[in-house]
């Protein structure tokens, strides 16, 4: 009986576009060390190729669960950060799943359907500690003009969420620069452990891989 259930739930959550909470059933695999010749090999795979890619250092993904953990924000990988002014925005409604995630985008212009979290700021993520080959100057003039920043997370250890989740943001993004006159700089951010990082960071994500990455 448990088996059906776990079935019919599965199936259910497929229909509804709840694809973070999927994963936990479905599983992901083990994050592992890569290369920049692997991560550049999954961004053709999974098309994350419309926006510039930065990618996270070993002090910015502590950083990066932290600041979430603290303000009670979801800590998924495969998801969007979008900031207006500095501060972090979110739907005024929450109910967690991806199919949310791309109409909080396509709705950015209407300033109705979003609020600001004071506590959190788009310097808490983007800055020359949390990122490798950071250039600060190069940044603030490329985000200058903008109304928004938006930010796509991937990792390769989500596999096809990547594509499912991440790639779909990325489209439905590019669609509202293009068609809805949204004015926002976009960029992914990835979340994998590199090469040469401590084996203490490896450790933590050994034992946090299931709930951290989809809660």
């Amino acid at each position: 009986m448990k088996n059906y259930f776990v079935i019919i739930l599965i199936f259910a959550l497929t229909l509804t576009g709840c694809m973070p909470v999927l994963t936990l059933f479905t599983g992901i695999s083990k994050p592992k060390e890569v290369t920049s010749k692997k991560l550049n090999k999954k961004i053709d795979k999974y098309g994350l190729d419309y926006f510039k890619h930065y990618y996270i250092t070993e002090e910015g993904f502590f950083s990066y669960f932290s600041i979430l953990n603290k303000n009670n924000l979801s800590t998924s990988v495969t998801r969007v950060l979008i900031f207006k002014e500095g501060k972090l925005l979110q739907p005024r409604v929450i109910n967690g799943c991806s199919s949310q995630q791309v109409g909080f985008i396509r709705n950015l212009n209407d300033s109705t359907s979003y609020i600001s979290i004071d506590s959190v700021y788009l310097s808490d993520f983007v800055n020359s500690t949390n990122l490798s080959t950071f250039d600060t100057n190069e940044f603030k003039q490329e985000n200058a003009a903008k109304e928004f920043t938006i930010i796509l997370y991937w990792a390769t250890f989500s596999g096809i969420y990547n594509k499912n989740i991440t790639a779909q943001l990325a489209q439905t993004t590019k669609d509202c620069i293009e068609n809805k006159n949204l004015n926002a700089h976009v960029f992914y951010i990835n979340l994998d452990v590199k090469e040469g990082w401590s084996d203490r960071i490896k450790e933590i994500m050994k034992r946090r891989n299931r709930f951290t990455i989809v809660r």
